[in-house]
């Protein structure tokens, strides 16, 4: 069962920086968005504007967001390496919760752009990249169908091509 914090989403660090956090398993989980002004701070992220077609050459009217995802452990720190191998169902709920902040966020914010990186498994306890997990999770592996509707999802964006956007109507 998936239970939400009392808050669907909450701002401790001020307007530009909203998070959800949910319990999957007995496990804490945070999914935070933080609001983009400029071209250079997207690009501060890692994000390349121009790869994503049509490129960005001026910021959208509607906001852009940087989507953060992670564990939380005794030892958090923002450094987005806690989620490791989930089992199957337990997987299916956290990322079905997290689709589901990016949706809720979407709803109320008619952001036009959603941007994340992939963390890099420096530490190789992963089983699977999580590049192959967000590329299914898309449908970039033509395997799937669970592409979000209405929305244009790109991927290997960044110059380590671990970038990922999904551009909605508001754009």
């Amino acid at each position: 069962m998936i239970h939400w914090q009392a808050h669907d989403f909450d701002h401790p660090f001020g307007p530009d920086y909203v998070q959800r956090t949910f319990t999957v398993g007995g496990s804490l989980y945070n999914v935070a968005f933080t609001k983009i002004h400029t071209l250079a701070e997207l690009k501060a992220w890692h994000a390349d504007p121009t790869q994503i077609s049509p490129a960005l050459t001026v910021m959208p009217a509607n906001s852009v967001g940087c989507v953060m995802f992670d564990k939380i452990t005794p030892d958090y720190n923002n450094n987005f390496q806690h989620v490791m191998e989930l089992s199957g169902l337990q997987a299916v709920k956290v990322i079905r919760s997290v689709a589901r902040a990016v949706y809720d966020h979407y709803t109320v914010c008619k952001s036009a752009l959603y941007m994340w990186v992939a963390a890099k498994d420096t530490a190789r306890r992963r089983k699977r990249d999580l590049t192959e997990i967000y590329d299914a999770i898309l449908g970039f592996n033509h395997k799937t169908a669970t592409c979000i509707p209405l929305t244009t999802s790109v991927n290997h964006l960044c110059t380590d091509r671990r970038g990922y956007a999904i551009i909605t109507s508001y754009v």
